[in-house]
């Protein structure tokens, strides 16, 4: 199934799960926050749970939500008081005491904007990864914004409920993106503003592995998409094996042959 196409005004957000994590990555100007926001109200509105805005840069989409300058006012007014609230942090270490405040107290919707600054490929602070993690059991939605999916895309690809892509323009953020997702960079590359393609977790067998990729055997990799043939994992079917391995060396007879006697150097002559 490829990605769905969504033009111009976001749509609303009819989750298939009760808590998921949505990815939204893009060029700046291209539309990813506006649809994060209006996701998170969709998210709101349907579970009842209190929406917790980490503004990494006081973006102006986000200026008419309540702010707390200070983090233990922005929990309370979200945990205590049930109450939106927006807050700015200034470092890492900043975020990974609001991941422990969530983990702790649960049940809320929480907002990421430019999750980059604090989720560097390799470098995920502990706290932000097990919340995204253990999100589902935690009774937590997640969203993140982000210019960059390549610092966070094997993390997301094996978490992410939905991952939506906006106009980019890097050549190696096109290539994970085709190679993960399953986007077509021509038509990533052409969105206009407010425009979007989807993945979803229920499209994962319809992405296809870039021809130039290959297994650790120099093999490309073989991927089965759920088509209900004789191979398909869904029906309970043992794939077949399209690359048989070669036996390069002869089977050891059984029982072992005695070995033959040495023979002296000097009776060999």
């Amino acid at each position: 199934m490829p990605p769905l196409p969504l033009h111009q005004s976001p749509p609303t957000l009819e989750p298939k799960t009760p808590y998921g994590l949505y990815v939204y990555v893009g060029v700046p100007e291209s539309g990813k926050t506006t649809w994060a926001r209006k996701h998170l109200e969709d998210l709101i509105s349907s579970n009842g749970l209190p929406g917790l805005i980490v503004d990494s840069e006081g973006a102006g989409n986000l200026e008419d939500i309540p702010y707390f300058p200070k983090l233990g006012d922005a929990l309370r007014e979200v945990f205590k008081a049930g109450r939106n609230a927006r807050w700015i942090p200034e470092n890492k270490e900043e975020v990974s005491l609001l991941c422990e405040a969530v983990r702790h107290n649960r049940y809320c919707n929480l907002y990421i904007d430019e999750v980059a600054y604090y989720a560097k490929a390799g470098r995920i602070p502990e706290p932000l990864e097990h919340l995204i993690r253990a999100h589902r059991h935690l009774k937590v939605n997640i969203l993140m914004t982000s210019q960059y999916i390549t610092d966070f895309a094997p993390f997301v690809r094996s978490c992410a409920t939905e991952v939506y892509a906006f106009r980019i323009h890097d050549p190696v953020a096109l290539k994970y993106l085709y190679g993960y997702f399953g986007f077509e960079p021509q038509e990533i590359k052409r969105l206009d503003k407010g425009d979007a393609r989807r993945w979803t977790r229920w499209d994962s067998w319809g992405v296809i592995e870039p021809p130039a990729v290959k297994g650790a055997r120099g093999r490309p990799r073989r991927y089965h998409r759920g088509d209900g043939s004789a191979n398909d994992p869904a029906k309970g079917n043992a794939p077949e094996n399209p690359w048989p391995r070669e036996r390069k060396t002869p089977l050891i007879p059984y029982p072992p042959q005695p070995l033959p006697a040495k023979v002296p150097p000097e009776a060999a002559k």
